[in-house]
């Protein structure tokens, strides 16, 4: 109702243009709405004491328009006698509100709607006011619109909830501004920059952020993207679109000599972003001198270049300030890093780990520093030795019916400073009746290869209503397994992520994973999350038959009472030849 009150005031007044730039209306009337056509004619009925007939209600008696009439007071809070559903009624029932409001309409702001509907009308409405009419459809224009699911009486929750229309409405012009500082392009000898300017017509300017991204031109050098908040204006003058609602200045550190180009935008909160400013500056007397930065693994090896490897893997930092980047290929490899001179505090950083150097340069040296990092790794075959893991207790047992079972993790000892976890075990088994399944699991290790074993023994009864089956008809059922054996976990302090190198192959059902991808190349190289490698045994099957010749054993115990018992072994082998480290090999010799 508020959307039409606005309406209204916008029509009788033209001032109103002058100080409102937007209308948004959320779930308005804007053609009303037939339910209240429906009370009028209720009302008018009821006070003339006649009978009414109600499109899709049929005909009423007055004691039922009474009853009506009350049902619509006390649960919907609706007053068939008030001026407002003689408002909102379009027919020529109603007052002719509507009919006056929008003959002669003219949109001369921008006009926005929000639409609610619900599936349980269909999504024809809100379960009051229907979708055309909230549209305003044939008589409004309409800047934008947008839809969201929710009844009459929750339409201003929900639009604030997901892509959040409201704010996007509120926001929906990109916020304009100005950099008074520095010029367009500009020479500097120092090693930093203010950027200073003016923010001209943003809704919301105390949410709005600067962004300014820096790229070198000589090599190409991305520094990390700034972003800052927006700072108030003392210039601001209400009602005046022409002064600045908000400032800022940012500084920008730069890591030595070179061209940078600098993008500048404004993001406000609903994502608009303004024109891009674009700013080219030029450091001409920060390096006095330079440095070399090698970062190897401990077989000398550039960590960045290693097929697998992200180039901007290791970052080189003077404090937080990003230098560049380790050497990944022979173009970055030996790049110089201009400084100046005097003492620095050099770091680096890979996987989690830092390590860093204190150095002296003198103007005109160029020294070149490497740094190593050291290995943490993971022999899977050994773990494997020392693996305690048995699943008999945690998959045995007597169940009934048709079901299945899931066993909750167990951990088990390895390796000091590892784990190794047993989870996801599940039985699953197409039977009748109670049964007897116990799993015996074991595993050995043999010139590096595990060697594994499940035997699966199943006692059951089974009993018929009624008559039981003929002794020679055809009787089968199955039980299946599958478990995620063996989980390892690299914990070990400061390592975010591990690298898996080798080749693994499989037999039967037995995998090495990563992640969900089977290993499939003859070497390989994967970044992977402690706790995700695991040995999977999976969908072995078993069943037994009451036919002549099985491994099914079957006795008669009454008349409608039989008992099976029977047994399935399985077993398998797979070579493995896996490295889990912290600091990558170079097995197909792809590094500098």
């Amino acid at each position: 109702m508020s959307g039409l009150a606005a309406r209204k005031y916008l029509k009788d007044y033209t001032f109103a243009y002058q100080k409102i730039s937007k209308l948004i209306m959320i779930g308005t009337p804007n053609r009303g709405a037939l339910d209240a056509t429906a009370a009028v004619i209720l009302h008018r009925s009821r006070l003339l004491g006649m009978a009414s007939y109600i499109y899709g209600m049929g005909l009423m008696s007055v004691a039922m328009i009474e009853d009506l009439d009350r049902t619509l007071e006390e649960n919907l809070q609706v007053d068939i006698d008030g001026d407002a559903v003689w408002d909102m009624d379009p027919e020529i029932t109603g007052s002719g509100f509507i009919d006056k409001l929008n003959f002669g309409y003219a949109c001369l702001i921008d006009h926005f709607v929000i639409i609610g509907k619900h599936w349980l009308f269909y999504n024809l409405g809100d379960g009051t006011v229907s979708n055309d009419s909230q549209l305003g459809t044939g008589v409004l224009s309409l800047k934008s619109s947008a839809t969201i699911s929710a009844l009459h009486g929750n339409e201003l929750d929900n639009c604030v909830t997901g892509n959040n229309p409201l704010l996007r409405f509120l926001d929906y012009t990109p916020p304009e501004f100005t950099i008074t500082s520095p010029p367009t392009n500009s020479e500097i000898s120092t090693d930093s920059i203010h950027i200073k300017g003016m923010v001209y017509k943003e809704y919301l300017p105390a949410d709005t952020n600067l962004i300014i991204k820096i790229i070198r031109q000589e090599d190409g050098l991305i520094l990390p993207e700034q972003k800052s908040l927006l700072q108030p204006s003392d210039l601001w003058i209400p009602n005046n679109p022409n002064s600045p609602v908000a400032e800022f200045d940012t500084e920008i550190i730069f890591p030595g000599l070179g061209l940078y180009y600098l993008s500048c935008v404004l993001e406000n909160p609903a994502r608009i972003t303004s024109e891009k400013k674009e700013l080219w500056v030029k450091v001409t007397g920060v390096g006095e001198a330079q440095i070399i930065v090698h970062c190897h693994n401990p077989e000398g090896k550039e960590i960045a270049s290693i097929q697998g490897i992200s180039e901007h893997s290791i970052p080189i930092y003077e404090g937080e300030t990003v230098l560049g980047y380790g050497a990944s290929d022979a173009q970055s490899h030996n790049q110089p890093i201009a400084l100046t001179s005097g003492s620095h505090e050099i770091k680096v950083e890979f996987n989690g780990k830092q390590l860093t150097r204190q150095l002296d340069l003198s103007a005109g040296e160029t020294k070149e520093i490497i740094f190593e990092f050291p290995r943490e790794q993971f022999d899977l075959i050994e773990a494997m030795k020392t693996l305690n893991c048995s699943l008999s207790a945690a998959l045995s047992g007597t169940y009934d019916g048709l079901q299945s079972l899931m066993v909750d993790s167990k951990v088990f000892s390895v390796a000091p400073g590892w784990q190794a976890q047993a989870q996801h075990e599940c039985i699953s088994a197409d039977m009748f009746g109670e049964y007897a399944l116990n799993a015996q699991m074991s595993f050995s290790l043999v010139d590096k290869t595990i060697h594994w074993r499940a035997d699966i023994t199943a006692d059951k009864t089974d009993s018929f209503r009624g008559s039981p089956y003929p002794v020679n008809s055809r009787w089968s059922s199955f039980a299946s397994m599958q478990a995620a054996v063996i989980n390892i976990t690299a914990d070990l302090e400061g390592y975010g992520k591990w690298f898996l190198q080798g080749n693994g192959s499989s037999l039967g059902d037995l995998q090495i994973k990563v992640s969900e991808a089977p290993l499939a190349e003859s070497y390989h190289i994967a970044q992977i999350n402690p706790g995700i490698l695991a040995l999977y045994i999976k969908n072995k099957q078993f069943s037994y038959k009451t036919l002549d010749g099985t491994t099914c054993k079957k006795e008669q115990l009454s008349s409608n009472s039989f008992r099976y018992t029977g047994s399935y072994s399985q077993e398998g082998s797979s070579q493995l030849n896996i490295r889990l480290s912290s600091v990558p090999y170079d097995l197909l010799n792809t590094g500098i």
